[in-house]
């Protein structure tokens, strides 16, 4: 009897393990999406970039299953939604401008809002299957997101899940960037990193999610003295330029 009860527990905890496992993974490749439109748009430049995006992911996906059911569902629709509509902002920036955007020349899109529909044409084809995948997601997880596990042990694995992806996303930076560049040399990825001015040098190093969060940090939570601002002006000098011959609203 033992050992039947036993082999009864080891199935029962398999089968849970493998239904929250495949449930993280794929909550974590919803997430993860984000990273890959941009990389559609923008490329790649190391794989790093993408280990810190599916720490992000798999942070966001362990933090949306370990929350009760209808607050992972709403936490994951305002993550993900803010994030894939964000990747879609840069995919089409970049197109544009060939530059990431900084998130506070959000603020600023109303200058260009007279042109909206001429933009709108000018973006590319694979923009709107991008769109239209952001959409789906988000109808599908929410409409299918997970129950919440009613054993502690699983929500001790996802918390400890989440603890450990933003370890490896703080111990990162200082193992591949800080210890092997000099912050005195201008231009360097740490000073780039450090003062958030660089968009891309960022993003090649860190990938979409951390940059992105870097950005808010940085530039909107807790601005570095006059970077944000210099950010700004060079985003506004840069939209004002692409609409300069655009006297003629569409």
């Amino acid at each position: 009897m033992p050992t039947t009860i036993s082999d009864g527990l080891r199935r029962f905890l398999k089968q849970d393990l493998l239904r929250f496992a495949a449930q993280t993974l794929v909550l974590t490749l919803a997430y993860f999406s984000a990273e890959l439109i941009v990389a559609l748009f923008v490329g790649t430049r190391t794989p790093l970039a993408f280990v810190f995006s599916f720490l992000w992911s798999l942070f966001f996906a362990s933090v949306s299953l370990l929350l009760p059911r209808k607050i992972g569902r709403i936490f994951f629709l305002v993550t993900f939604c803010f994030f894939g509509i964000y990747s879609l902002v840069q995919g089409a920036h970049f197109d544009m401008f060939r530059k990431l955007s900084f998130f506070c020349s959000v603020f600023y899109a109303g200058e260009g809002a007279v042109f909206l529909l001429d933009i709108l044409r000018s973006f590319p084809l694979l923009w709107w299957p991008c769109l239209a995948a952001v959409v789906c997601i988000s109808i599908f997880a929410v409409r299918y997101f997970p129950k919440t596990p009613k054993k502690r042990f699983y929500r001790i694995g996802f918390a400890v899940t989440a603890c450990l992806c933003v370890l490896l996303l703080v111990i990162f930076p200082h193992l591949f960037i800080f210890s092997t560049d000099d912050d005195d040399v201008p231009g360097s990825w740490e000073m780039a990193y450090t003062e958030m001015y660089d968009a891309e040098a960022v993003y090649s190093f860190t990938g979409f999610y951390h940059m992105t969060l870097r950005d808010l940090w940085c530039n909107v939570l807790f601005p570095v003295s006059g970077t944000s601002d210099d950010v700004l002006s060079q985003q506004q000098a840069l939209i004002d330029a692409y609409f300069a011959d655009r006297n003629t609203p569409v």
